[in-house]
């Protein structure tokens, strides 16, 4: 008798359970989405705008070029300044030297 009792409620908890997942409590939904770089590569605004990026990023390129260059040219002149420095600061102790040792 018990495992009748235990039989019919394991059933009809599992017809519940069953009935439960089969009926949806809310309709179903579509979900979408988009792909960002298919819409600029194939529709003629994204093409134009894809554009329009690249012309600047090629615009930025070729200012930071320019502005490496000029870095680049006074990094140089820094150099030679510094190294006609070294060899004219020698030249100028020595000549300073000569003055005060006529006092």
């Amino acid at each position: 008798m018990k495992i009748a009792l235990t039989s019919l409620a394991v059933g009809a908890l599992l017809t519940a359970v069953i009935v439960g997942q089969t009926t949806p409590s809310r309709p179903w939904r579509l979900v979408g989405y988009v792909n960002a770089q298919r819409v600029f590569a194939e529709t003629t605004e994204g093409k134009a705008q894809l554009a329009r990026v690249q012309t600047l990023q090629q615009q930025r390129a070729n200012e930071l070029r320019a502005r490496q260059q000029t870095l680049e040219g006074l990094r140089k002149q820094m150099a030679e300044a510094t190294e006609n420095a070294a060899r004219v600061r020698p030249r100028q102790q020595e000549s300073q030297q000569r003055a005060f040792s006529w006092y």
